[in-house]
């Protein structure tokens, strides 16, 4: 009975794992898609000054411009990758702690059922013993 509810249980816990991680997904995908705009927005802006010098460095404003876009555009890419490491690391620590918990768990019941035998057979031997004494 216990064991049918822990697994009930777990399928629960199984189920909104599955719905956190579609939420998580839509959520990255717009965020990508909102970087995205972000990006041709930024390439757009720097392309209406691409035959100006006001810094003076003998390279179009519009050049420095995209080598800033892509120096943030690297650095994000970096930071995303990084956190998604992390992010799969965690869910790794995650799964092993739960499988750990599982076995734990496993063995406790595994221990339970042996001592409910073994004080049902000493009861059964005590009992049995004690009426050939009599005899």
């Amino acid at each position: 009975m216990q064991q049918a509810q822990q697994m009930q249980e777990q399928q629960i816990q199984s189920q909104q794992q599955i719905e956190k991680m579609k939420i998580d997904s839509v959520a990255a995908e717009k965020e990508k898609d909102r970087q995205r705009d972000i990006l041709v927005a930024e390439i757009r802006a720097a392309g209406y000054g691409s035959m100006v010098d006001l810094n003076k460095n003998e390279m179009s404003d519009y050049a420095d411009a995209m080598k800033d876009i892509r120096a943030t555009q690297q650095y994000q890419s970096q930071t995303e990758l990084q956190k998604t490491k992390d992010d799969n690391r965690m869910t790794i620590d995650r799964e092993k702690m739960n499988l750990e918990r599982e076995k734990l768990n496993v063995q406790r019941e595994i221990a339970d059922k042996q001592l409910q035998i073994a004080k049902v057979n000493k009861n059964k031997y005590d009992k049995g013993g004690s009426t050939k004494d009599k005899k």
